[in-house]
């Protein structure tokens, strides 16, 4: 009977714990993406309501820091890629984090932010590396 006492806190721990953030499992697991074009000719308008500064609100009105943030340059005028873990917040903070990004988004498509936040992708699958025999070129 004591081995099961004992385990049950085990057990609860382990079933209710979300997805383990990379310091636990080696992996880079991503629960958030965006992509900026240009900052000019033309420019992509998503510039003016850029992920930086969305995070640095974000942890101010929370008291949390954003752990796990990634980059990946495509260009010199602001184009990019970026890649978060969102490891630093609780889940109910990943959720505000999401619902609040997009605020005018539909049910349908918060819903869809939603699932991204549960399930992450770990980068290793989000950046392949390929061969030019596997490349497809577009014209």
């Amino acid at each position: 009977m004591r081995i099961f006492i004992a385990a049950a806190p085990l057990f609860l721990f382990i079933t209710c714990k979300s997805v383990p953030d990379a310091s636990s499992t080696g992996k880079i697991m991503i629960r958030w993406t965006e992509t900026y074009g240009s900052v000019c000719c033309p420019r992509d308008l998503q510039h003016e309501n850029h992920i930086v500064d969305y995070i640095k609100e974000f942890e101010i009105q929370n008291n949390v820091k954003i752990t796990g943030t990634y980059k990946i340059i495509k260009g010199r005028e602001g184009e990019g890629t970026y890649y978060l873990t969102l490891d630093g917040l609780s889940e109910q903070q990943r959720m505000e984090f999401a619902m609040n990004r997009y605020p005018k988004y539909s049910k349908e498509a918060k819903r869809e932010l939603v699932k991204k936040i549960e399930k992450p992708v770990d980068l290793k699958n989000l950046i392949k590396p390929w061969t030019l025999d596997d490349a497809e070129r577009i014209n």
